[in-house]
């Protein structure tokens, strides 16, 4: 299978504010949302103090997670988690992870196992979502890591920043054709066309 990867300057258009909209707005009520749709025990899963090393241990492959996963959360609280995400990224950069949690389908049916599953997504708030102080938040599973950190209310950071895609192009099925990540795929390519091939230094 073939992975893709977004550079810095492509990330920066996926994640941060289109013209005219500001996502510190309403990441600030949605995340204090999202927190609340929680039960006592599961916002306890879901919280860890802003300060925690756990915000420096992001990846993009399957593994154990801290947080609570999208399939386990009741259809408000899905929603609310889905409205979280809404306003943190433009409405590209949603389009393309909300595509990059199906093609889970498409590695399932490929005999990826239980694994495989776009509700295994996990979200984690460092810190407690309010107007004057630091927090944060993240959603991450396999080839998708959103790492949000917000000050005074404003958005001050969008990094870590992860977008993957595999299957690359889906070669079959339902979703046969899709590439989530083809603009940037081509992108890469045109790039690297432009790199001149130097003979090896004699030393």
């Amino acid at each position: 299978m073939v992975l893709s990867i977004l550079g810095a300057g492509a990330l920066a258009a996926l994640a941060w504010q289109q013209p005219g909209r500001d996502p510190a707005s309403n990441s600030l009520p949605q995340g204090k949302n999202s927190s609340h749709s929680l039960r006592p025990e599961q916002r306890a899963q879901a919280t860890i103090p802003f300060e925690d090393q756990e915000r420096l241990n992001w990846h993009y492959i399957p593994r154990e997670r801290k947080g609570v996963p999208f399939k386990i959360l009741t259809p408000p609280q899905h929603n609310a988690a889905d409205l979280l995400l809404e306003s943190s990224l433009s409405d590209e950069g949603l389009r393309k992870a909300r595509a990059i949690r199906q093609l889970e389908d498409v590695l399932r049916a490929e005999g990826g196992g239980s694994i495989r599953d776009p509700d295994l997504y996990y979200v984690l708030h460092f810190g407690t979502p309010a107007d004057k102080s630091e927090w944060g938040w993240r959603m991450e599973g396999h080839h998708l890591s959103l790492n949000f950190t917000l000050r005074n209310s404003h958005v001050v950071s969008t990094t870590p920043l992860f977008f993957g895609a595999s299957p690359a192009t889906v070669a079959e099925g339902p979703q046969k054709g899709t590439r989530v990540l083809a603009a940037e795929e081509e992108m890469g390519r045109a790039l690297l066309k432009t790199f001149t091939v130097h003979p090896a230094r004699k030393f």
